[in-house]
């Protein structure tokens, strides 16, 4: 095959020699005799490209042109393009001479060609010379041509057609749209081969009788068949050659086998992807990328930016209120609810190392160890670190506000104390401890406490115990204080997630909920949220403690999540497995569907709608009732881009797909058609 240059050339070399055809077939008759009076019209020809030392692995393509034929001259341009060339004829000779400039060299081509004397064909061959004109490198070759005159069909194959390929070359099949355009004799259009990469592209074809050849411009896959009587199916064989590859296939138009189309009636551009889902929030669209949810209008308007929990996610749905955002199997195996409003999930400030927080009535307080010296971070409401405190000490525990100062506990030359700050990081008061780690602190608007060894101590000025009561799990992470209430978190669980304790002032359990993360170490009461420090996602979450903030997931695979206003409907990305599940996480029932890869889910008036999808593509729309019988599917009208998440606004479907031959993302909205 041809270097890159050569292969510059040699695709400039079969224009030109597609050109040379045209001259070929534009053979008027003259007084040499034995040619046709007019070859003016529609041709094809097929080109086979050779570079000098490789005849045994050419390029073959073809080529549609059209003719004017006035007495020796011939003006022939290439269809669907914008090149145009002046022949000349004799008799049934033809020829030609031209230099073509090109991006980064001229080809000189000339050529040499007879028509038949019935005008219907025209084989020749053409020399080429290839010339770099920066560094004067070049190549050159020869192609032989052998063009054929379209002739009348009856057919009119406008519309859609839908069709499957099978290699004969390899073990492959898969499915391809042609949406064709005809006049007269030329099909234009657009081309989709998902599996090789081809979405809308911009198609060349022709119609001769019922013989019909269509393809890509760039001619990197080329069908050929014939158009059967009843004039709704075709068949054939390809040719691929990029892959040495070649096969059958047959296609009918859209409509003959009575199935639904999808359209797509609008679409914009969105962020990369990863392990995406999208939902709609009654108002606007919502997708996740990497550790972002981001909220578009429907005309594409990036509205928020904001962070999403957990580390591994497994789905994204709305439940009229809260985003719903499922933290997978990698995670805390939970689906976790997010105020639309924002402010439910921020960034760990420093080094993300949290060993303590607290909420002053105005700003959290973060105090973050894993720098090279702690220090106390003071958080916004929007997450933002605005102000911070460079502290003493070399391991670090808790933090409590009091005021404008601050308590925390802190190792330093062997010792463990209990320091008093103020907001400059000047030491204002130390209290000595009997422990080797330091423990956690809270302040309760009048007494500092300290968690220490399984048990919550009171404590005065100087240090000394005023009372004290055990906590009921002696692997608290970090206690606050807050609505007359002390709260403790602990990541020591079953379900690798945190639990918050509730207790009253005597150390009474008043109540427990679940926490958020494996290694909470940062625990704080605003008054109305707590704030839950994780230094496995390095995220601090907020959590409402007057409701349940999460559901179970069930244990099973899925990267997909929808939420039909009682329970969740989950697909797998992979097998075709679609779970139905209710908000503690009990399977009511599951089901297998008609396809092996899902690209989306949405519950939508008492029905599933789940897009199929096969390599890289979208294949179908499939609708399903509650117990998995399949009412409705629809074909995609020309082939759409790979689906990565399916919502629906109320009036209209949306997918989310990746294309890969621009490698772009975009939101799409669908129209669907019976």
């Amino acid at each position: 095959m041809f270097g890159k240059r050569n292969l510059i050339a040699a695709i400039l070399i079969l224009i030109y020699s597609s050109i040379l055809l045209y001259y070929c077939s534009d053979d008027k008759k003259s007084p040499t005799g034995g040619s046709p009076d007019d070859i003016s019209g529609n041709w094809i020809a097929e080109e086979t490209i050779y570079e000098d030392g490789d005849t045994a692995d050419p390029i073959v393509r073809f080529e549609i042109f059209a003719i004017v034929h006035s007495e020796n001259v011939l003006e022939i341009e290439i269809v669907g393009t914008d090149n145009s060339f002046t022949g000349t004829i004799s008799g049934n000779k033809i020829n030609w001479s031209t230099d073509i400039t090109e991006q980064d060299g001229i080809t000189s081509i000339s050529f040499e060609g007879t028509v038949s004397s019935d005008g219907l064909s025209i084989s020749g061959s053409a020399g080429w010379t290839w010339v770099n004109t920066e560094d004067s490198e070049s190549s050159s070759g020869t192609t032989e041509v052998s063009a054929n005159k379209l002739l009348e069909s009856a057919y009119d194959v406008s519309g859609l057609w839908n069709g499957s390929w099978a290699s004969t070359t390899y073990q492959l099949s898969d499915n391809f749209t042609v949406n064709i355009v005809q006049n007269s004799s030329i099909l234009t259009g657009s081309i989709d081969v998902p599996y090789i990469g081809l979405h809308s592209a911009v198609l060349k074809g022709a119609i001769s009788g019922s013989n019909i050849t269509f393809g890509d411009i760039e001619d990197i896959i080329t069908f050929k068949g014939i158009i059967e009587s009843d004039s709704i199916s075709a068949s054939g064989t390809y040719s691929f050659p990029g892959y040495n590859d070649e096969g059958s296939w047959q296609a009918s138009i859209s409509g003959s086998t009575g199935s639904n189309t999808i359209t797509i009636i609008n679409s914009f551009q969105v962020s990369d992807m990863a392990k995406p889902d999208i939902t709609f929030d009654g108002d606007n669209i919502w997708i996740h990328k990497y550790d972002q949810l981001l909220q578009y209008s429907t005309s594409g308007d990036l509205l928020i930016s904001a962070l999403y929990p957990g580390s591994y996610p497994q789905g994204l749905t709305y439940n009229g209120t809260d985003l719903l955002f499922a933290d997978g199997a990698w995670g805390t195996s939970t689906i976790y609810k997010l105020d639309i409003n924002g402010g439910s999930v921020f960034n760990s400030p420093g080094s993300g190392q949290i060993n303590g927080l607290d909420h002053d009535g105005s700003y959290l307080w973060a105090m973050d160890e894993g720098s090279e010296y702690p220090r106390i971070y003071k958080i916004n409401s929007d997450g933002v670190a605005v102000d911070s405190i460079n502290c003493f000490g070399e391991m670090v525990g808790g933090l409590a506000c009091e005021g404008d100062d601050f308590w925390y506990a802190a190792r330093y030359m062997g010792e463990t104390k209990i320091y008093k700050v103020n907001e400059s990081g000047d030491i204002i008061k130390s209290i000595n401890t009997e422990d080797f780690f330091p423990g956690k602190v809270a302040h309760d608007g009048t007494h500092l406490w300290y968690y220490s060894a399984g048990s919550a101590n009171q404590l005065d000025t100087a240090g000394s115990v005023l009372s004290s009561f055990i906590i009921p799990n002696q692997y608290a992470y970090d206690i606050a204080y807050g609505g007359g209430n002390f709260w403790f978190v602990t990541g020591e669980t079953s379900a690798d997630s945190s639990i918050v304790y509730k207790l009253s002032a005597t150390g009474e359990i008043l109540s427990t909920m679940a926490g958020f993360g494996v290694y909470p170490d940062g625990l704080a009461f605003d008054g109305t949220y707590l704030r839950i420090a994780d230094n496995y996602s390095h995220k601090i979450y907020r959590l409402n403690p007057a409701e349940d903030n999460f559901y179970p997931i069930p244990n099973e695979d899925f990267d997909l999540l929808t939420y039909d206003g009682t329970s969740f409907w989950a697909s797998s990305t992979m097998g075709g497995q679609i779970i139905h599940f209710d908000l503690n996480g009990n399977i009511i029932n599951s089901f297998t569907a008609s396809f092996e890869q899902s690209g989306g889910i949405v519950a939508v008036d008492g029905s599933v709608w789940v897009i199929g999808k096969t390599f890289l593509a979208f294949d179908k729309l499939y609708q399903y009732d509650y117990s998995g019988n399949l009412l409705a599917e629809y074909s995609p009208a020309v082939s759409f881009a790979e689906p990565k998440g399916l919502t629906h606004d109320g009036e209209y479907f949306w997918y989310l797909g990746y294309d890969f031959n621009d490698d772009t993302n975009n939101l799409y909205q669908l129209e669907l058609s019976k």
